[in-house]
């Protein structure tokens, strides 16, 4: 990371993008130049994916994660609890947490959203197939009877 303002080479400018060979390719209609909205939301796209990058690690380590973000939530409802405040969904461990909604998370936000990215990114497809892995493995569980 350069924190004193200074880009390091080789491009990582977003607004390099525009200019870049891999976003235009002349007669072939196959790439357009990017405007400064489409390069903005192809940079949050990507910042979401990292952010829940975990999705895509190995089955052991992104199932750890999980149990780590589980007990935070919960901790966070203690503490509405204590509060005397409603608690939040997913964050009461008297009922079932984020353990119990994978499938669900999967469906509605997860894999939509590796699925657009590694369909605009193909270098990306790897990273889609592990998130792929770890929903069949929360698909398992959840046949298996660990609802």
């Amino acid at each position: 990371m350069q924190l004193n303002g200074s880009r390091p080479s080789g491009g990582s400018d977003p607004k390099s993008m525009r200019n870049s060979p891999h976003n235009t390719s002349e007669g072939s209609g196959a790439h357009k130049i990017v405007d400064d909205d489409q390069r903005s939301l192809v940079l949050q796209v990507a910042l979401k994916c990292a952010d829940l990058g975990h999705l895509a690690s190995p089955r052991a380590v992104h199932k750890k994660w999980v149990c780590y973000l589980e007990e935070e939530f919960f901790r966070q409802g203690d503490r509405e609890k204590a509060n005397a405040l409603s608690v939040s969904p997913l964050m009461d461990r008297e009922k079932n947490g984020i353990t119990k909604s994978q499938v669900g998370f999967f469906d509605i936000v997860a894999l939509p959203l590796f699925q657009s990215f590694a369909q605009a990114f193909h270098d990306a497809t790897p990273m889609l197939d592990a998130v792929k892995d770890n929903y069949q493995m929360w698909r398992e569980e959840v046949g298996a009877g660990h609802r």
